[in-house]
């Protein structure tokens, strides 16, 4: 079982023990059409779905393109082609 497949059966259940994507959480429901004070709220385990680091961390959670980083879901094609360019750019920059 991978990281995805941990946090998937983990969501209803109101406790995460494992990092995961936000719109995964198991803690805070995420609803693709709330509005953003709603999608940027996380617990201390989710991990932004663009840049793939902490939530806290992510600098771009609340700014940005299409209200932020914490609006980011796979069922919406503007966020996985940001993704996929995001993962593609990061591929080319050596760690």
């Amino acid at each position: 079982m991978d990281q995805a497949d941990r946090a998937r059966n983990q969501k209803g259940t109101g406790v995460a023990s494992e990092p995961h994507f936000r719109h995964e959480c198991p803690v805070h429901r995420f609803d693709p059409v709330a509005k953003v004070q709603a999608h940027s709220k996380r617990c201390s385990l989710c991990l932004c779905w663009l840049c793939g680091v902490r939530a806290g961390s992510c600098a771009l959670w609340t700014t940005g393109d299409a209200g932020g980083h914490c609006r980011a879901h796979p069922g919406e094609p503007y966020w996985r082609q940001v993704r996929d360019r995001s993962l593609r750019e990061r591929a080319r920059t050596p760690p």
